[in-house]
């Protein structure tokens, strides 16, 4: 945005600002500059929720789609939320020794699957489903619990963990038959069966990205970079062929390979 006056001055000046030591990229910045004044019709900045990264998100995702025809980068809307006031992850991890954390490689292998073994060895499980678990847990580097909470937060599209939501769900079953995602049916919220029904590619971008940007937010930064990874890999692999990433996504929710992110089962 050049030569602007009046709100278009001010909104350039606002989003070229460094703001919790980021600034924005000069293009992220224009498009919404423009979003706002051609498509929001923003008069004022006091219209602008400047300091709630999960709205500064939505406007940037959409600026960026207006734009660029594309869906909004990962890293910028990290960006933009570390812009908006996000709290700065301090990357601690959220870790269970020895089955997750940044450091898990320098733990040998064999303490790994005995402390996997030793934790599925009182499960109401099956032997069959036990020697899943573990091998889930090692290809993760996630405990059992922490499994089951990806497994229901993948399907609600929200951080779930504690003892509510292992109570709600075993290892390997289908998270869309919990009481948590009954009762978020019940309320009419976005879950991923939604998502696979709707087949709007926009829509399930943002619902995995949010969801790895909420584990990042929690500083649970093992689930945030396996969603990640495993997102862009799905994505690149499809191309420009939507169709055939959700034809990929429900058969990988039908043989629950999606619930962990693995192909254990």
């Amino acid at each position: 945005m050049t030569d602007t006056t009046g709100i278009e001055k001010e909104l350039e000046t606002l989003f070229t600002s460094v703001r919790h030591g980021v600034k924005l990229s000069s293009k992220l910045a224009e498009n919404i500059g423009y979003f706002l004044i051609k498509t929001a019709k923003v008069k004022s900045l006091d219209e602008v929720a400047t300091d709630d990264p999960d709205e500064m998100e939505v406007c940037a995702t959409a600026a960026w789609l207006d734009q660029e025809k594309e869906e909004l980068p990962t890293m910028l809307a990290y960006r933009v939320r570390k812009w908006s006031g996000e709290a700065k992850i301090s990357g601690k991890s959220t870790k269970e020794e020895p089955l997750a954390g940044s450091d898990v490689q320098a733990i040998s292998e064999d303490a790994r699957r005995q402390a996997a073994s030793k934790e599925v060895a009182l499960a109401d499980l099956t032997i069959h489903q036990k020697e899943k678990a573990v091998r889930d847990m090692m290809a993760q580097n996630l405990s059992c619990a922490r499994i089951i909470w990806l497994c229901l937060s993948l399907h609600l599209g929200r951080v779930v963990k504690g003892n509510a939501a292992s109570d709600d769900m075993k290892f390997g079953e289908d998270p869309a038959l919990t009481q948590l995602a009954k009762e978020a049916r019940k309320a009419g919220k976005n879950t991923l069966t939604v998502i696979l029904r709707e087949k709007i590619f926009s829509n399930a971008s943002a619902f995995f990205t949010d969801l790895m940007s909420k584990y990042a937010a929690e500083s649970m930064v093992e689930e945030s970079s396996l969603i990640g990874a495993w997102w862009a890999e799905t994505v690149g692999c499809f191309a420009s062929d939507k169709d055939m990433i959700f034809e990929y996504l429900n058969q990988l929710r039908k043989s629950r390979i999606i619930v962990s992110l693995s192909s254990n089962y």
